[in-house]
Formats: C-alpha cells, sequence, structure tokens
C-alpha cells in the first residue's frame, strides 16, 4: 500500500502538446493519489468497492470493497486495511446513509454473496464506521449465482430496496425491511449477462450495465414501466465487457462513469436529460511512480464533495485488475474526481495551462 502524496491538479500535461482544452474521443489519462492493501486472496478476488462518508469529518470517510474469494475489507482514504469480514463468496457491494431501519435510523450495506445464494446485510457505525454483519438481515435468494447488486433509497417514501441480478440476466429488487422480513417486489431481466448497477435516488432511475451490449435504464420504483431504455450500446469508445457503474454529483454537474474493461477506459455519461457522453479517461503510473494505473476494472465507486486535501472535488474508487507496481494481489485505486473534472474539462471556467509534468490532458493512443 503506498501513497503519491499531495496531488497537483492541473489541466495539460506536457508544454510539448498542443493544449486547445478539447477532448472528444480520445481518453484523457489521470492518476491514482493513494491505493488499498491488497485484498488478501490471490487470483481475480476484489471486485467492487463503496464508500461511507463519515459524518462530521470526510477525511475519516471509509472505503468499503469485496473481496469475492472470502468477502469484505474495510479500507482508510490512505488505503490502510482497517477491517476484514470472511463472509463468504461476496461479489459486488453498495451502500445507502441514513436509513430508516425497523425503528431506528442507520447506515446499511449490502453484498451479493454467492457462496449460500443470498443478499448479505451489513450495519455500519454511524460514529466511527465499523461494519458488522448482521446475519438476522439476511435475504435468501432464489437465483443460481448472485451477481451485481445496488440499492435504491427512494426520495419521496424513504423506503430502500435492493436490486440484485443473476449471470443469465434475471434481475431481482426486494423491498428491505429487518429481521428477514425483506419482500420481492419485482422482477425483470436483460438479454444477456448483466453485472454493474448504480441508482439515482433522486430521479428514481436505475441505470444496468449489460456486459456485452451496453448501458440502459429503468424506472427503479417497483410500479415502474418494465422498459429498458437504451442510454450507450458497446461500440465506438465502450468495448466489452461493461462493468461498474456510478455516479457522482459534484460541482461540475452530476454524472455517470462507466467501467469500459475492453479498453481500460472509463466512460462519463450526463447522469440527466439525453446523457450525451462528456468523455473518456485512463487510469495511468502515479507522478512519483509509485502506484500502477488500473487495468480491467470491475467495479467503480464516487462520492462528491471535499474529503481533505488530495480530494477536494470528490473521490473515485476503482477495483485494479492487475496490480502490478510491484505485482501483488488485486486491489483499488483511489482517484481525486478534480483531476478528472480538470482532464475532461468539465470545468471551463478555470484556464488550461501547460506544467512540465502531470497526467491530466494527455491522449493516450487506443
Amino acid at each position: 500500500m503506498r501513497n503519491a502524496g499531495t496531488l497537483a491538479s492541473a489541466l495539460c500535461a506536457s508544454a510539448v502538446l498542443a493544449c486547445t482544452c478539447a477532448w472528444a474521443e480520445r481518453a484523457v489519462w489521470v492518476t491514482p493519489a493513494a491505493e488499498t492493501e491488497p485484498v488478501q486472496s490471490p487470483g481475480d478476488a476484489a471486485d467492487d468497492p463503496a464508500i461511507w462518508v463519515h459524518p462530521t469529518d470526510p477525511g475519516k470517510s471509509l472505503i468499503i470493497g469485496t473481496d469475492k474469494l472470502r468477502g469484505l475489507e474495510v479500507y482508510r482514504l490512505d488505503g490502510s486495511r482497517i477491517q476484514d469480514l470472511p463472509t463468504g463468496r461476496l461479489n459486488n457491494v453498495d451502500l445507502r446513509q441514513g436509513v430508516q431501519w425497523g425503528t431506528t435510523t442507520v447506515d446499511l450495506a449490502i453484498a451479493s454473496n454467492r457462496s449460500n445464494r443470498s443478499i448479505e446485510v451489513f450495519l455500519i457505525d454511524r460514529a466511527d464506521g465499523t461494519v458488522r454483519h448482521s446475519q438476522a438481515d439476511r435475504i435468501p435468494l432464489r437465483l443460481r449465482e448472485p451477481y451485481g447488486i445496488c440499492m435504491y433509497h427512494d426520495a419521496k417514501s424513504k423506503r430502500v430496496f435492493a436490486f440484485v441480478n443473476d449471470k443469465d440476466g434475471r434481475y431481482q429488487q426486494f423491498l428491505m425491511a429487518p429481521q428477514g422480513r425483506s419482500t420481492l417486489v419485482r422482477e425483470f431481466r436483460t438479454k444477456t449477462q448483466p453485472e454493474g448497477c448504480v441508482v439515482d435516488d433522486e430521479k428514481g432511475v436505475l441505470f444496468i450495465g449489460e456486459e456485452v451490449r451496453g448501458v440502459w435504464k429503468i424506472g427503479a420504483d417497483p410500479d415502474a414501466t418494465p422498459l429498458l431504455t437504451p442510454i450507450v450500446k458497446v461500440g465506438s469508445g465502450l468495448r466489452a465487457d461493461v462493468e461498474g457503474l456510478t455516479l457522482i454529483e459534484s460541482e461540475s454537474g452530476k454524472y455517470l462513469v462507466v467501467s469500459s474493461q475492453g479498453n481500460n477506459t472509463f466512460v462519463v455519461f450526463a447522469a440527466t436529460g439525453l446523457h450525451e457522453r462528456v468523455g473518456r479517461f485512463r487510469i495511468a503510473l502515479s507522478r512519483d511512480q509509485t502506484i500502477d494505473g488500473a487495468q480491467r476494472t470491475d467495479g467503480v465507486a464516487a462520492v462528491g464533495g471535499s474529503f481533505g486535501e488530495l480530494y477536494t472535488h470528490g473521490i473515485l474508487v476503482v477495483q485494479d485488475g492487475r496490480n502490478t507496481h510491484p505485482r501483488e494481489a488485486q486491489n483499488f485505486k483511489i482517484v481525486s474526481w478534480r483531476e478528472i473534472e480538470l482532464a475532461l474539462n468539465l470545468m471551463p471556467w478555470l484556464d488550461c495551462q501547460p506544467i512540465s509534468y502531470s497526467a491530466s490532458c494527455n491522449q493516450l493512443p487506443e
């Protein structure tokens, strides 16, 4: 586990490159500010992260990540591991804070468990982020292989839902309740294998990644019209497999970020309206050459806001499928959202000035 030190955000990478501040089809590159310790299982093990925001000190926020051969791991923002919960083959994880859970308000995480075909429920201490496995709240599934998972906290009714999918395309939606009282409220399916999903709680929209076909959206309410609307198909810029999806809202706007695993990039779309594509980026070797970039990424998570000096506009966490510098078990890379905003020219009111060396603005060949 290494930390790249203070992140110098900048718009343009080199005086050698023409600084036009116009990036259309090519991917720009950004660098990680930190990385987590490797997961404890070897091979293809790390998969999906979620971010818990500390209620009073965002710098003490935590990353919860799956080791899909072992369980959950919890990290500080500097990447150090502080908890290990060996609860089974957990593939994906998501969380919501301030959820009404019976008669109390809790911070809640869920994960898809392929060991016992269930949704595992975890309670997060609202003061310090300690994660506790709540077996009494487990949701048994009739899916052959639970895979992707995401949560929906209805902004109007305050009800909380879980979406879980199977490799055969089936999606199930549960209205969540404590002590095993969660109920199945809807089922639908995609034509081929899905995985990543994320919900815009404010708009009530579920975004779905179908690995070889593209990204879709559907109403998140259980009584919504069961119609999948395409956002982008696999093709130019987005290459199979389509993996993790996340939403982030910051000063520059609200965005949907998609892991394009087939070309090691991340594609950014407007989260509302016509979902225009606003750019693509890669995560490359850190400026001090101590942290490798991210390749073959599965899960992603992002949250806007200030998390301290390194992350003044937000934070992006991505799984790294090839942790090669040095070669270790897979882990998660941590990137400043401000660097991504600058690299993609999402804040055009700032001047574009070339500097001697920065990963921002560089365009890599396909």
